[in-house]
């Protein structure tokens, strides 16, 4: 009880509980009274809870508050079979700082205006949000100046206003959505039935985050409807710090897991789920995007690459249609540099094009072209890269027009071997050629594949699910 206190919990209550029963065949009462209660520093007047259920319905009779004299209201029942329902929320200029509980919330207010009747036969009401902020601690959110007017007549969701600043930018929304239904299952899922809808979204430099690694900004227009998602997009800045896992985890499990998991999902996750499930199974998606050279690239290291820098710019149109997506555009890094094993490199020229809307993300096999160079005593080395990726070819070439296997050995020990002055090399430098070629064939792989075309394809192509470009070098074998 003191450590409640220390928090900012204080207050009398009058508590009357009941639960008998089993999971199967049960039933519960809670009754919570109390004039005056603080809620970690927040002030709460005349609570009073009521509410009863069992393992065929629910009901509350009142879940009723006042916060700084302004009342939050709901009531209803719920029968889980048949389902039949009918739920009211009413709240009247109602401070929402009360948000701010949350551990993890930096700021919370505005004023929230709320009338809602929910039915299994009808749903009306309204929704307003006066001048509402909501931002984190870790600041990863930054919700400032929310507006919104939102109605619901006849079943069907009117945004007649929902604008306002997020993360340094600032969107504005309207439409329409039918109401989601609540399905015979949703006790046991969680997820609602998703009817037709039409909602437009306008972006300003609204700033997002994938992960931990990569920050960006978005301007542009979208438009979202039940079976399709279309608009443009620009990337108006942005930094990428790592390479993240773009691939996700995939993992099957049993019917009983299925079951724990549904139970304890929320019905926010049953929201998403049913609105991704959507998506993958019957969207058509065409997207536009741009990038400027205020994306940039700035990764202290990767595997052996270190110091990796570089803009990215670009435009693409990304295709979505039956679970399959396709890519046609260009990508570029721009002044871009690395260092490998020591060695200063110059990414000269790194580009990646994508030619065909028939190949999908499996058979995708996009055209590549690059030139990186270093200087490395005083001998400038090039690696190069022209073609089709599942056909092409690394080349290495020096101004002095050394062999592979020098060029090989000053990229790997700042040293040349097989080079001596009667223009013979014998079986020991043969031997060094080979394990120099071996050791370095192993470095350079691991560099171009998740230095430079992490750059590109790693960086571009598998935020759009291209996680499967590789190449592998054979330089013993000159390929």
């Amino acid at each position: 009880v003191q450590d409640l206190k220390n928090k900012g919990y204080s207050g009398d209550i009058n508590l009357n509980f009941i639960l008998k029963g089993n999971p199967d065949n049960f039933f519960t009462d809670l009754k919570i009274q109390s004039e005056k209660l603080v809620l970690s520093g927040f002030p709460v007047d005349n609570l009073d809870i009521d509410i009863q259920a069992n393992n065929h319905e629910m009901n509350i009779g009142q879940f009723y508050l006042e916060y700084e004299q302004n009342p939050l209201l709901v009531n209803g029942f719920m029968v889980y079979s048949p389902l039949n329902y009918n739920m009211s929320v009413l709240a009247k200029d109602f401070n929402l700082e009360f948000l701010g509980l949350n551990q993890d919330v930096k700021q919370a207010n505005g004023i929230a205006n709320i009338d809602i009747l929910f039915t299994n036969t009808e749903t009306k009401g309204k929704v307003m949000l006066d001048n509402f902020f909501f931002i984190t601690k870790d600041g990863k959110t930054d919700v400032n100046n929310i507006n919104a007017d939102i109605s619901v007549v006849d079943r069907k969701l009117n945004i007649n206003r929902l604008d306002g600043g997020y993360n340094g930018g600032t969107f504005s929304i309207d439409g329409d959505l039918d109401v989601p239904a609540i399905p015979e299952d949703f006790m046991k899922t969680k997820r609602l039935e998703l009817g037709k809808f039409e909602v437009n979204a306008t972006l300003n430099n609204v700033g997002l985050r994938y992960g931990e690694d990569i920050d960006f900004a978005l301007t542009g227009d979208l438009v979202f409807t039940e079976n399709n998602l279309y608009g443009t997009l620009n990337v108006d800045s942005g930094e990428i710090r790592a390479i993240p896992d773009f691939n996700g985890n995939t993992k099957t499990v049993s019917e009983a897991e299925q079951a724990k998991i549904n139970q304890e999902k929320t019905i926010i996750e049953g929201v998403v789920e049913e609105v991704v499930d959507k998506i993958l199974k019957q969207y058509t998606v065409d997207i536009n995007i741009q990038t400027s050279r205020n994306l940039k690239i700035n990764i202290p290291s990767v595997s052996l690459a270190k110091n990796i820098k570089g803009q990215v710019l670009g435009e693409s149109r990304i295709l979505y249609e039956e679970g399959e997506m396709s890519i046609l555009g260009n990508y570029s890094v721009r002044n871009g540099s690395f260092v490998l094993n020591g060695n200063n490199f110059s990414l000269d020229t790194a580009e990646i094009r994508f030619t065909n809307e028939n190949e999908n993300l499996s058979s995708m096999n996009p055209f590549v072209v690059l030139e990186a160079s270093t200087n490395i005593d005083g001998e400038r080395i090039e690696i190069g890269m022209n073609g089709y990726l599942n056909s092409s070819e690394v080349s290495l070439k020096s101004s002095s027009g050394l062999s592979r296997e020098q060029v090989l050995s000053l990229l790997a020990f700042n040293t040349r071997t097989g080079n001596s002055e009667n223009g013979e090399t014998d079986d020991e430098d043969v031997s060094t050629d080979s394990a120099n070629a071996a050791i370095l064939g192993t470095l350079v792989d691991n560099a171009l594949n998740e230095l430079i075309f992490s750059s590109v394809t790693g960086k571009i192509g598998e935020t759009f699910g291209l996680t499967n470009l590789s190449i592998n070098t054979d330089f013993k074998n000159g390929t």
